[in-house]
């Protein structure tokens, strides 16, 4: 017997027993008997989605055929943000982490700022409407902030301005 662990992220062990994720068949002896599986191949559902994002750049797409230990095929995706959203790894994380839901597993790298989703192939729907969903929150809490911002300055620049004529007006008492 064949037993394969694997790590998902944060060093959890995954164990998979009897499974051959890169052939094209898969043979089991059972007492003389010979029983085949054949892998079916498929178009990844994310890989569409992800190359329409502007914000996610996928690093890694997996796929792990269906077989004794998962009734559906089970894919894995791992991806970052792009380089002109590297800054928001944290406020990602947490908006993933807050609002996930409990059919997706999602695991984070934070040396590498990469993100790891597992699921099955018949959640990829799902998953692609979550994610647009955490990207909006992104994209209105990036422009909050931006706002914010600017509105800060602006008080801070009244401030100053402010000092300024209260001290040239205690000149004239």
């Amino acid at each position: 017997m064949t037993s394969t662990a694997v790590l998902a992220g944060n060093d959890q062990r995954i164990n998979f027993f009897n499974l051959f994720v890169r052939s094209r068949k898969t043979t089991i002896k059972t007492r003389g008997i010979e029983l085949t599986s054949p892998k079916t191949d498929f178009q990844n559902p994310l890989s569409d989605w992800f190359d329409k994002s502007s914000f996610l750049v996928p690093v890694e797409f997996q796929t792990i055929a269906a077989g004794e230990i998962f009734k559906t095929d089970r894919l894995i995706v791992r991806f970052k943000l792009s380089d002109n959203y590297r800054d928001q790894f944290v406020m990602l994380r947490g908006l993933l982490a807050f609002s996930r839901p409990k059919e997706i597993s999602i695991s984070t790298n934070n040396f590498l700022k990469t993100f790891e989703l597992h699921l099955g192939k018949d959640q990829a729907d799902a998953v692609t409407a979550y994610l647009d969903k955490i990207l909006d929150l992104l994209i209105k809490e990036i422009k909050f902030k931006k706002s914010l911002k600017a509105v800060l300055r602006f008080e801070q620049s009244v401030k100053l301005e402010q000092a300024k004529l209260y001290k040239a007006l205690g000149t004239f008492v």
